[in-house]
């Protein structure tokens, strides 16, 4: 692991793992998708689609640097 620095304090950053995308829009998803799965037969495929995607959306986390000094944060590129 290289060391990076901070551009604001010059403190070393470390890597943390943070949600992609926002949890309510997953729960969101999810709940329409039973909705849709549930209550109406007609758009049963449409629910099926998106329980899956919600909790994908809910889920997912991605890398980024994070300065434990400043709490300055940066996308991590791989």
């Amino acid at each position: 692991m290289r060391n990076v620095r901070c551009a604001n304090c010059g403190e070393t950053m470390e890597i943390i793992k943070i949600d992609k995308y926002s949890k309510p829009h997953g729960v969101a998803l999810v709940s329409a998708g039973l909705l849709f799965l549930v209550a109406m037969p007609l758009e049963a495929l449409l629910g099926l689609v998106l329980i899956p995607f919600g909790l994908v959306v809910s889920f997912s986390k991605k890398d980024v640097w994070n300065c434990p000094a400043c709490a300055a944060m940066v996308d991590r590129s791989r």
